[in-house]
């Protein structure tokens, strides 16, 4: 925990939790602090009606019974109810102390869950509450959510909310298929820089990263988009074909049943946010604005695939630590945890979706059905894509990085189907 002795105001008038004060240089705290005393004299009185919270990341206004005590503590629970929750921490209104400091066992009942849900935290501010005199309200930031009891219902809870503020795109992200050359090639370099800091892929003097896979017709590559200029994520889709699937190489025996008449599948491959816009030490998978960019991408990726791609099925091999999210999505795991060659012999663990199964049993009331369901992206949006020549298609796999010599036989006859003369460019 952050600690900042010499400053009162963490006792009477400041919030701070969107922001993770775990990962926190406490002289950027005492700067902030600084800046709110300079601007507000009186800001250390109990009485001033100055009460500034410093929050990036927006908060949920929900009211869910919540019972805390000291951590460590036999004592019996204190009832408290929640007045907003954020990924990072809840609000409380509590009618017994708690001292800033203090180290928390939470127990938070969140809609439709039977049993409560189990968090850690820490008090950071404390003052009396607006609306009651016998009331306080504090605000506990979350430890880690990383260690939380039923993590499932936990993502569960901030993904729905979140699909309703997607339907209102809170974040100024927009998404659209890659249109350029220039534009495939800063994704893809995305990518590489993700995926090298995370051990997914090897060094290479391009310093990008992507397969064959993703130069075929059929595949696609989406952009997020930050105010409509800066790139700050990317996901690729590949439409199974006569060259397979990437994934084939570690799961082929698990995806031969799904191979059959009237089904069509895709693979969802190379899934990159940018760090230095989302950040790197939250716990990812409620990090709502990461959330929120997954959406946005995985929102255009399954239009396209649904509607434009006639796709029935999409597969998806992710790390484990990742799969809470994509149950949530719908997702099942159809095959074992393997080691990943292809990801430097990371666990994979390989999820299905089937779509209209998907669709049909997803509950129409709830938000990820109105999100990803109702609210579909406009075919002209998802008819606009960057068409590949015969000599960018030479560049891709060949020029750039050689994929060619990596590809069998097949493959390689597949490809030059797709683009006659192929080879010969390179002789030019």
């Amino acid at each position: 925990m952050v600690k900042i002795p010499f400053y009162k105001p963490w006792e009477s008038a400041i919030a701070v939790l969107e922001d993770n004060i775990f990962y926190s240089d406490a002289r950027a705290w005492a700067n902030i602090i600084a800046e709110l005393e300079s601007e507000h004299p009186d800001i250390n009185k109990l009485s001033s009606p100055v009460y500034r919270e410093r929050r990036k990341e927006p908060r949920f206004a929900v009211s869910i019974p919540v019972h805390h005590r000291l951590k460590g503590s036999r004592a019996p629970w204190h009832k408290s109810e929640s007045l907003d929750v954020s990924q990072n921490g809840v609000r409380l209104a509590v009618d017994i102390p708690v001292n800033v400091g203090s180290r928390l066992n939470l127990e938070l009942k969140l809609p439709n869950v039977s049993k409560p849900v189990r968090v850690d935290g820490v008090v950071v501010w404390q003052r009396p509450s607006f609306n009651s005199k016998s009331m306080l309200e504090c605000g506990v930031a979350f430890e880690t959510l990383r260690k939380c009891s039923q993590k499932d219902r936990i993502i569960n809870f901030m993904a729905d909310k979140l699909c309703w503020l997607a339907l209102r795109n809170s974040y100024g992200l927009s998404v659209r298929p890659a249109l350029t050359r220039e534009e495939l090639l800063a994704a893809y370099h995305l990518v590489y820089r993700q995926y090298l800091q995370r051990g997914y892929c090897e060094p290479n003097s391009a310093e990008l990263h992507y397969n064959f896979f993703c130069a075929l017709p059929e595949s696609r590559t989406f952009l997020l988009i930050q105010d409509k200029k800066q790139i700050v994520g990317t996901i690729s889709l590949i439409v199974d074909s006569p060259c397979g699937l990437a994934i084939d190489t570690l799961f082929s025996d698990k995806l031969a049943k799904y191979r059959k008449p009237g089904r069509k599948l895709a693979e969802v491959s190379l899934l990159a946010l940018d760090s230095r816009f989302f950040g790197q030490k939250s716990f990812a998978l409620t990090n709502l604005k990461k959330l929120a960019g997954s959406f946005l991408l995985f929102k255009i990726m399954f239009d396209y695939a649904r509607t434009a791609a006639k796709v029935t099925d999409l597969i998806i091999a992710m790390h484990p630590k990742h799969q809470e999210l994509y149950r949530y999505l719908t997702f099942e795991a159809i095959g074992p945890v393997r080691n990943y060659a292809a990801a430097r012999h990371n666990p994979a663990l390989l999820m299905r979706m089937d779509i209209e199964r998907s669709i049909l049993s997803t509950d129409s009331t709830l938000a990820i059905h109105k999100y990803f369901v109702d609210a579909q992206t406009p075919a002209s949006l998802l008819g606009q894509h960057f068409v590949w020549s015969i000599p960018t298609a030479w560049e891709f796999l060949c020029g750039i990085r050689d994929c060619w010599s990596h590809m069998t036989p097949q493959q390689q006859s597949y490809v030059k189907i797709c683009y006659p003369g192929i080879l010969e460019v390179g002789e030019r």
